[in-house]
């Protein structure tokens, strides 16, 4: 699988962020909360519901996929005037794997994750680490009215 959509070379990431978890379930609130203060400082407060929600199950996927409470995750986080790339990398080859063509029933309890992961963002994939393991990504398009920023760097985010 190609790596994550990058944006062209004349939109260069605006702000970009990343967060080293350890590989815990405690490392699913970290990483909720460090997404939505990121972007709320960031003005895109609209997609905060979705992104918290896409990083929730990625992470969760990522701790159950590794070696009982060994190695560590990143959660990098990628903003551009016109899209947010979410990245996550864990020790793990294992490509995730989407359930069959029938979602699953309500008593099923995994299934769901990467269903919410392609609903909730505009795509989603994976590739191969070089660094060994993988990365997963999801990325929104943000229109003119989520990205609440302008050319002026020091107005309402950090720099």
């Amino acid at each position: 699988m190609p790596p994550p959509p990058r944006t062209p070379t004349e939109q260069p990431d605006t702000l970009s962020d990343r967060l080293r978890l350890p590989a815990l379930p405690s490392a699913v609130a970290l990483a909720r909360r460090f997404t939505a203060g990121r972007l709320d400082g960031w003005g895109v407060p609209e997609v905060i519901d979705d992104v918290t929600l896409v990083v929730s199950e990625l992470i969760t996927n990522a701790v159950s996929h590794a070696q009982a409470g060994t190695g560590h995750l990143v959660l990098h986080l990628r903003l551009t005037h016109t899209r947010l790339l979410c990245e996550i990398w864990d020790a793990s080859r294992l490509p995730p794997r989407p359930t069959g063509a029938e979602p699953p029933d309500e008593l099923t309890e995994n299934g769901r994750g990467l269903l919410l992961v392609a609903d909730c963002s505009t795509d989603w994939g994976y590739y191969p680490s070089s660094h060994g393991g993988k990365c997963v990504w999801a990325y929104w398009d943000l229109t003119a009215q989520d990205a609440h920023f302008d050319d002026h760097p020091d107005e309402g985010r950090p720099s």
